[in-house]
């Protein structure tokens, strides 16, 4: 569509918006005129359409510009996931702005069990400690000098004995009911 088109259909709109105003209409003329209006308006979007997406992008079918993300260096610094996040292991380490990220505390939630590990405790700096209400473990120390894999294997292993513990307990309990 070229332009002196779209100024003809603009003039057309403005003739019949013009005769509206000088013509007592009943309801059904007056509806039929919105639609010939609506349908010219139509008509005239359509063929501007492509014209615009030449000029704008955002005319084109892309977020406009209040909705895009935003480009923020310090976002995608925390966004990041950790090297030693898994599916289960999730890094919970509250970060400081403009300090450097060193993840000191994992959690893992699977089912109704709750496991979290940190290094960096307020009594035990340098050491990884291991807390797990479900099982009411509450501040156990890890053996000094580990790393992430090795402390997440050790919480593994005493979530083990404490289960095999639980099920001592409650084995003795059923065999005294019996």
């Amino acid at each position: 569509m070229s332009a002196s088109m779209a100024l003809e259909l603009q003039a057309q709109a403005q003739e019949l918006s013009e005769l509206i105003k000088h013509i007592e209409l009943d309801h059904s003329v007056f509806i039929w005129i919105f639609l010939c209006c609506s349908l010219i308006l139509h008509e005239l979007i359509l063929e501007l359409k492509p014209i615009f997406a030449e000029i704008s992008p955002h005319l084109a079918g892309a977020a406009p510009p209040a909705t895009m993300p935003i480009q923020n260096k310090e976002r995608e610094k925390t966004m990041q996931k950790s090297h030693h996040e898994s599916p289960i292991w999730k890094d919970v380490t509250s970060y400081q702005r403009g300090k450097e990220r060193k993840p000191t505390t994992f959690e893992a939630k699977v089912g109704a069990l709750r496991v979290v590990i940190t290094c960096g405790h307020v009594h035990y700096q340098n050491q990884w400690v291991m807390h797990c209400k479900t099982l009411s473990v509450d501040t156990y120390r890890l053996e000094e000098g580990i790393d992430f894999e090795r402390a997440k294997a050790e919480a593994i292993l005493i979530i083990e004995e404490r289960i095999a513990d639980l099920e001592k307990c409650l084995a003795k309990m059923k065999n005294e009911n019996q």
